[in-house]
């Protein structure tokens, strides 16, 4: 391995133990590392601002920070942030990039940075822990649909999650580029059964398999549950209304999807919710919102028999602004907050 790529991984192995990014997943149930939380823990400000060109940018001053640009896909935000905090931790000098994922003829720190981002976001470790919790073996990445929802968990896009197993080399770069002739929006479709959705956003599918985890939705995206389907035994499913905040699930109408395009996983004993209700997520950025699933005969009250399924959504904050970790650490130091 070149040396400057040496140097970026080691960092960023010292980085996810020192700052309990590791932690939050292995013990806490979390399935991402979250750059912007280790920048907060850090006292590095984040701002996310809305520019033509500018990807994002770091300063350093005597309080560092982050500039990320609000209008790109969130996967992309994510490998920005990480990005700019391999400037911070590789000790670098104030940088500004229209881009990032820079090729061999870029400056050494810009390519320092880039391998930083992906060693902090996908880790051969935290790939491993969520592909054991899902039951993903590398074979079963190579169906769109399990890559692209490995990517939401991980929190990089569709294409660096496909290329980030080949820098593992977990496939060959041959893998990588058929995966990504699959276009993500064709992949949300399939999952939506419909074509009215905002490409844009990402369509999270659950299953039990999520069961006691944190997942990390922004407010944007779509999830959808699938659970096991009794309903001609008369057994439906509900969101427990006494921790749900007003969210529920619907039925998700499959009848329009093609045959080609059904999920290779779905069987006549699964059904597909939809969770809808509160159009202003944003409320409940930066909580964790338990979502109790409860499978039971509508006129019964209660029954032996009764299914439940729990799990944890941290809905991610959208937009422009100072990020709810920055918020947090101004609070904490008296300093007012944006």
């Amino acid at each position: 391995m070149l040396e400057f790529k040496t140097k970026a991984a080691q960092i960023a192995v010292e980085v996810l133990r020192d700052t309990g990014a590791e932690r939050r997943i292995h013990e806490d149930g979390y399935t991402r590392v979250d750059p912007l939380w280790i920048a907060a823990m850090q006292g590095v400000m984040v701002m996310r601002r809305p520019f033509e060109k500018l990807l994002g940018a770091f300063v350093r001053e005597s309080t560092p920070g982050i500039i990320i640009n609000s209008d790109r896909p969130t996967g992309l935000i994510h490998l920005t942030c990480a990005h700019e905090l391999g400037h911070y931790f590789l000790g670098h000098e104030s940088t500004a990039d229209e881009h990032i994922q820079y090729d061999k003829d870029a400056a050494l720190q810009e390519r320092e940075a880039d391998w930083f981002a992906y060693c902090l976001l996908t880790s051969r470790g935290v790939l491993a822990q969520t592909m054991r919790r899902k039951g993903w073996s590398i074979a079963a990445l190579r169906d769109p649909l399990n890559l692209y929802q490995l990517s939401l968990r991980i929190g990089v896009s569709y294409a660096a999650m496909a290329w980030s197993l080949a820098r593992l080399k977990l496939w060959a770069s041959s893998d990588a580029d058929r995966m990504t002739r699959t276009e993500p929006a064709e992949i949300k479709r399939s999952i939506l059964s419909r074509g009215d959705f905002e490409a844009r956003n990402d369509v999270w599918l659950l299953d039990e398999r999520d069961r006691e985890l944190i997942l990390e939705p922004s407010v944007r995206d779509q999830i959808v549950v699938r659970l096991p389907n009794h309903a001609p035994s008369g057994y439906l499913w509900s969101l427990d209304e006494a921790h749900s905040e007003g969210f529920r699930i619907q039925p998700l109408d499959t009848s329009a999807r093609p045959a080609a395009a059904e999920p290779p996983s779905t069987t006549n004993a699964e059904a597909d919710h939809l969770l809808i209700g509160h159009t202003e997520r944003g409320k409940f950025a930066g909580q964790i919102l338990p979502l109790i699933f409860t499978e039971k005969r509508p006129w019964e009250s209660k029954s032996e028999d009764e299914a439940r399924f729990r799990t944890s959504v941290g809905f991610e904050e959208a937009g422009e602004g100072l990020s709810a970790g920055s918020r947090r650490r101004l609070l904490q130091e008296g300093a007012p907050a944006a």
